[in-house]
């Protein structure tokens, strides 16, 4: 089986996230956790679901790399 590995993922000004909570994305339906997110040098560790995107933050995700390539598609694309 395919081992979970971490991937960074930047949220650019066009991604589909931005503006969103992290709960309202669902990733952990997707069977992807969001480790981490990084926002002015600052880091959340296990960000709330309440937790609202904004362009310019870096998630750090948990997941398999199948995964991982859908729920940045969801981030990235909608």
């Amino acid at each position: 089986a395919d081992a979970p590995i971490l991937r960074t993922i930047l949220l650019g000004p066009e991604a589909a996230a931005v503006g969103k909570t992290l709960g309202s994305l669902n990733l952990a339906a997707m069977e992807v956790q969001v480790t981490a997110v990084r926002r002015k040098g600052a880091r959340e560790i296990n960000p709330a679901p309440e937790t609202r995107l904004a362009a310019g933050d870096v998630l750090v995700l948990l997941g398999t790399q199948g995964r991982l390539a859908r729920a940045e598609i969801r981030l990235l694309q909608g």
